[in-house]
C-alpha cells in the first residue's frame, strides 16, 4: 500500500519521494522518465533512520508474528541510517541513475526497433511470392498484428465493378462484423484517404458514425491509405488500438511496400475475370446462336445477358415494324401476364428514349439522377439498372433492361461494356430469326391462295414434280387425284 501510492506519487511530482511504512522504515521512491510518456520508479531505503523507530518495532514484531528467531536475525542485518544518507542516495539515484536507464532501455528500444524493421523487410520480400490475394491480404495483417501488438484489424481493396472498398480479411474481436464493411468510394472515410494520402486516426464517436463504422465495436481506428500512382486502390485499418508515431510510420513505410503486390494481384484478378467473362460470353454467343424459335430466342437473351452480369431483373423488348412501337417478348423477375400488353412508342419512357436515341443508359440511382428524379418503383430491390439498345448498324430492333444487380452493387461501365458486346451478338441473332421468318411467311404466301389459304396451282405444280422424280427413283406406282369443287371458282372471283 505505502509503496504503490508513493510510486505514483514520484511519478506525478516527478521528482523523489519519502516514506515511512507501518513498520517504521524509511524509503524512498525515484521517478526515471524513459522518454515520452515511460517511466520507471526506482525503490530504495528501507532502512531506520530514528533508534526509537527502531525499538517501536522490536516492541511490536509480536503483533506481526514475528518469531524470537526472526527478531534475532533481523537485529544483525538492522541499521540506523541518517536521513541525509538517504536524501544523498535518492539525488545521485536520479542522476546516475536516470542516464544508466535510460541508455539501456534505449539500447533495447533500437534493438526491438531494428528487429521490426529487419522483419518488415523480409515480409515485403515474401509478399512478391505469395500466390493468391487471400495469402497475401492474411500476411499483412498478421505481420502487423503480431510485431505492433494490435488487437484487431483489417484490410479494404477497391472492387472497380462496384465503386466500392470492400474488407478482403480481418482479425480480432467481431471479425465476423468487421469483415462485412464495405465503403462507397469518393465518400466517407475512403475520400478522407484518398485526399489526405497518409495516415489518419479517427476516434470521435460522430465522426466514426459518419464513417458508417459500427459503433458498438469500432472505438477508433487508424487508416493507412494504399496508393498505386497516386490512386487510392484500398487502405488498412487498425481498430481499437493506440499507436506510438514511430509505429505509425512503420506500418505506414510498410503498406507502402505491399501496395505493389496488392495491385498486382488486383490485376491478375482482374485478368482472370476478364478471361472467365470471355469464355461465358463465347458460351453464350453459342447458345443464341443454335436456338431459331424466335420466343425461346428471346427468352435466351434475356437469361443469358442477366447471368453475365448478375442482376435478378430484366425485360427484352422488341421493335415492331408494323406498328413502330416496342413490345415486351421476354422477362426474367417480372410476370410477363402484367407487362405482356405494354406497348411503348420510341421517345416515351425511358426504353422508348433509348430506343430513338440509340445509346444505351446506365443509371445509379434512379431517385437523385438529375436526368430522373423519380420514386425507385417498389418492385425494384436497388435504384441502378442498364438500359441499351439493340441494333443492327444503326437501325434499332430492340431494347434490353436490366436491373437489380445480386449482389446488391450498382451498375458499372464494365458491367455496360461486356452487355454490349453480347448485345451485338444478340441483335444479329434477332434480324437472322426475323429475316427466317419472313422468308417462311413468303414463301406461305407464294403457295396460298390470299383470300382462302388454300394451296394454290403453283404448290401444286411444285409438289407434282417431286413426287414424279421420287416414284421414278423408288419405282413406285404414283396416283394423282383431282377434285372440283362445284360453283367454287364463282364464290373466288366474286371476292
Amino acid at each position: 500500500h505505502y509503496c504503490g501510492r508513493a510510486v505514483g506519487q514520484a511519478i506525478g511530482k516527478k521528482g523523489p519521494v519519502f516514506y515511512k511504512c507501518h513498520a517504521g522504515l524509511v524509503s524512498f521512491a525515484v521517478p526515471v522518465p524513459l522518454g515520452g510518456e515511460r517511466s520507471v520508479v526506482i525503490l530504495g531505503g528501507h532502512a531506520f533512520t530514528q533508534t526509537t523507530d527502531y525499538a517501536a518495532f522490536m516492541d511490536a514484531a509480536g503483533k506481526y508474528g514475528f518469531t524470537p528467531g526472526d527478531l534475532m536475525e533481523i537485529s544483525k542485518t538492522s541499521r540506523i541510517v541518517d536521513g541525509k544518507v538517504l536524501r544523498s542516495a535518492s539525488r545521485f539515484l536520479e542522476s546516475a541513475g536516470s542516464v544508466v536507464l535510460q541508455n539501456a532501455f534505449q539500447k533495447r528500444e533500437s534493438q526491438h526497433y531494428l528487429s521490426q524493421l529487419l522483419t518488415l523487410f523480409d515480409v515485403s520480400t515474401s509478399l512478391r511470392h505469395a500466390n493468391t490475394p487471400h495469402e497475401i491480404f492474411a500476411l499483412i495483417l498478421n505481420t502487423i498484428g503480431v510485431l505492433f501488438d494490435v488487437s484487431s484489424a483489417g484490410i479494404f481493396v477497391l472492387d472497380r465493378r462496384g465503386g466500392t472498398y470492400r474488407s478482403q480479411t480481418a482479425f480480432g474481436e467481431f471479425q465476423q462484423r468487421l469483415c462485412s464493411l464495405a465503403f462507397p468510394s469518393g465518400d466517407g472515410v475512403a475520400l478522407k484517404a484518398a485526399v489526405q494520402k497518409a495516415p489518419f486516426r479517427v476516434d470521435e464517436p460522430r465522426e466514426l458514425l459518419a464513417f458508417k463504422f459500427p459503433d458498438d465495436v469500432v472505438r477508433s481506428v487508424t487508416v493507412f491509405p494504399l496508393l498505386q500512382d497516386d490512386e487510392l486502390i484500398g487502405f488498412v485499418s487498425v481498430y481499437n488500438t493506440d499507436l506510438p508515431d514511430r509505429t505509425v510510420r512503420m506500418i505506414s513505410g510498410f503498406v507502402g511496400h505491399a501496395v505493389t503486390a496488392v495491385e498486382n494481384q488486383r490485376v491478375k484478378a482482374e485478368l482472370r475475370q476478364r478471361v472467365q467473362d470471355l469464355a461465358v460470353l463465347t458460351e453464350i454467343n453459342s447458345a443464341v446462336g443454335a436456338t431459331v424459335d424466335p420466343e425461346e430466342l428471346f427468352r435466351v437473351i434475356l437469361e443469358k445477358s442477366t447471368d453475365l452480369i448478375r442482376a435478378e431483373q430484366g425485360s427484352l423488348m422488341i421493335l415492331e415494324e408494323e406498328t413502330r412501337e416496342l413490345i415486351i417478348r421476354a422477362t426474367k423477375g417480372i410476370q410477363e401476364q402484367i407487362v405482356g400488353q405494354f406497348r411503348i412508342k420510341p421517345g416515351e419512357g425511358i426504353a422508348g428514349a433509348v430506343a430513338e436515341r440509340g445509346t444505351a443508359l446506365i443509371v445509379h440511382d434512379i431517385e437523385g439522377d438529375e436526368r430522373f428524379r423519380k420514386k425507385n418503383r417498389p418492385r425494384y430491390r436497388t435504384k441502378s439498372f442498364i438500359s441499351i439498345p439493340l441494333k443492327i448498324e444503326n437501325r434499332v430492333v430492340g431494347v434490353l433492361n436490366i436491373a437489380d444487380k445480386i449482389t446488391g452493387e450498382v451498375f458499372n461501365p464494365d458491367d455496360l461494356a461486356l452487355l454490349q458486346t453480347f448485345a451485338a451478338y444478340a441483335s444479329v441473332a434477332i434480324e437472322r430469326t426475323q429475316l427466317s421468318e419472313k422468308t417462311r411467311e413468303l414463301k406461305r404466301i407464294s403457295i396460298t391462295d390470299p383470300l382462302t389459304g388454300v394451296l394454290n396451282r403453283r404448290y401444286m405444280q411444285e409438289r407434282l414434280t417431286e413426287e414424279v422424280d421420287r416414284s421414278q427413283r423408288h419405282g413406285h406406282v404414283l396416283s394423282y387425284l383431282m377434285v372440283d369443287l362445284d360453283e367454287f371458282k364463282e364464290y373466288n372471283d366474286s371476292h
